[in-house]
């Protein structure tokens, strides 16, 4: 069966057709300098634009208590009974992510209750069986923040690698440039996008790729495809605005050299 993937249009025609060759035409760069210094520069900023879960949100979501729709049943936190979802395969939780995270208890609420009561061995089981997951779950989730903007990592080491990247202090060092958004992730960005440099003659295509959507590594089609959609979903608008800060940036500079008399030193590009 064919794989659909949902996708998102940009609009970058003034950057690309009004604002990068004026900046050309009254500058020093070259074509090739210009386009790949742009786009790690939009990268930088996209990067940081897109929304990320904080550790604090995750343990405050994980802590909050769950009441039962039964009288007679126990009070549970999300956390809990998410790691019990991710023991049965057709539960809600797990088909929603393609059954990615399954888990072994070895033994139910029952079989405590048979042991110990109904209410010491419902906490024994908690304590016993769902605590250890619940903890280790948790420490994954830490470590697991910001992935859409993980992908972007990659389109930005990239940029900083190619000859054709020009520096600028106003985005730091280029280590704090290229270092990923969640220093407790261990995930190689790598797989999650990447820039490519075609040099076509006078010509000079980059294009960045944020590829968290596909099923890569231990992902499976379900989880990509809501990967995808949140990426769409809370990374359109922040591409959208890291492209228009360029443009602005573009003008601004554009103008400034105007106004201290640079000459036109590349007229091929007005």
């Amino acid at each position: 069966m064919a794989r659909l993937f949902s996708t998102m249009e940009v609009d970058t025609d003034e950057l690309v057709r009004e604002v990068i060759p004026a900046l050309l035409a009254y500058g020093r760069r070259t074509l090739q300098e210009q386009c790949v210094t742009s786009a790690t520069f939009t990268a930088c900023r996209w990067q940081k634009g897109i929304p990320a879960v904080d550790v604090a949100e995750i343990d405050s979501d994980l802590a909050e208590v769950i009441r039962p729709a039964r009288g007679n049943a126990p009070n549970l936190t999300m956390g809990q009974l998410v790691v019990m979802a991710r023991s049965n395969p057709n539960s809600n939780f797990s088909k929603l992510t393609g059954n990615r995270w399954p888990v072994m208890l070895g033994a139910t609420p029952r079989d405590f209750a048979r042991a110990y009561g109904a209410q010491n061995g419902m906490q024994m089981f908690l304590d016993i069986i769902v605590q250890p997951i619940l903890e280790k779950m948790q420490a994954s989730r830490h470590s697991s923040t910001h992935f859409l903007q993980t992908g972007v990592t990659p389109i930005i080491r990239e940029g900083l690698k190619s000859p054709f990247y020009r520096y600028n202090a106003a985005f730091g060092t280029r280590r704090e440039q290229a270092a990923m958004p969640n220093q407790l992730n261990e995930l190689d960005p790598d797989q999650l996008g990447g820039m490519t440099i075609d040099l076509l003659g006078d010509d000079c295509i980059v294009v960045g790729s944020n590829d968290v959507g596909e099923a890569t590594g231990g992902s499976n089609p379900v989880l990509a495809a809501k990967h995808r959609e949140a990426l769409i979903k809370y990374g359109t608008a922040p591409l959208e605005a890291a492209i228009a800060q360029e443009v602005a940036d573009g003008y601004a500079e554009l103008d400034r050299r105007m106004e201290l008399g640079w000459k036109m030193k590349y007229p091929q590009w007005s």
